[in-house]
């Protein structure tokens, strides 16, 4: 039908939008997605929609209330059989609640399995292991343990890489919260070569106008100037 192609389309869109940092425009056509889902009465794009929107709310934005509300909605449909990319992803929004409301070993756990989860089944969303390995980054650098989040953050270099290609906008991304980690773990070279190569992706990919470009020099001016260079 009508109302499930617009739901996959949704889909799709919302996930480049993300990819790319817009997290406003990738909500909006998430919801539209969920909208047009539930028309179609399909309950698993339903349910894929509804975990990524609580993903969005809980980890991007950490508006918890919301993010409680579409992890409701994304139980729902798994309760109703929504299978695919629905029950990883829900558990990964519901790591992110977790992790926003202070409840760290909670949200290691449930990590840990949606990263099982996806690993041992398909899914139609090119970012999903990639964003469990940075959230397990982030975690581990919450707990003030840099040296921790290193492995997961260059896994997810690694997997972008083989996805996206290695000067894809995304890897300048990862890249920029991998330098930022290595120098607070005290690894100065190898974080100035990340973020080199963060700049250099964004100015070739996006140009030396863009905000990605602005953001990649202010990182890598910040690590030099702290470092007395």
């Amino acid at each position: 039908s009508l109302w499930s192609t617009l739901a996959d389309i949704c889909a799709t869109i919302g996930y480049s939008q993300h990819a790319l940092g817009d997290v406003s425009a990738a909500i909006a056509s998430h919801q539209q997605g969920f909208v047009a889902a539930r028309k179609a009465q399909r309950e698993d794009l339903a349910g894929e929609h509804a975990a990524m929107l609580a993903f969005l709310f809980g980890s991007e934005l950490e508006h918890v209330e919301a993010a409680d509300i579409w992890l409701t909605h994304a139980k729902v449909a798994q309760s109703l059989g929504a299978m695919g990319d629905v029950p990883a992803r829900t558990m990964f929004a519901d790591a992110m609640i977790a992790q926003a409301r202070g409840e760290l070993d909670s949200a290691e756990n449930l990590l840990e399995s949606a990263l099982e989860l996806r690993r041992a089944r398909p899914t139609s969303d090119p970012n999903g292991e990639i964003s469990i390995l940075v959230a397990r980054g982030n975690l581990e650098v919450r707990r003030g343990r840099n040296d921790a989040a290193v492995p997961f953050y260059a896994t997810a270099i690694q997997l972008a890489e083989s996805k996206f290609g290695e000067t894809h906008p995304t890897v300048a991304v990862l890249l920029n919260n991998y330098g930022l980690v290595l120098y607070g773990g005290g690894n100065f070279p190898a974080a100035v070569e990340a973020l080199e190569r963060a700049l250099s992706i964004d100015a070739q990919r996006l140009g030396d106008d863009s905000i990605e470009y602005a953001e990649s020099t202010v990182n890598l001016a910040l690590v030099l100037q702290d470092n007395g260079e």
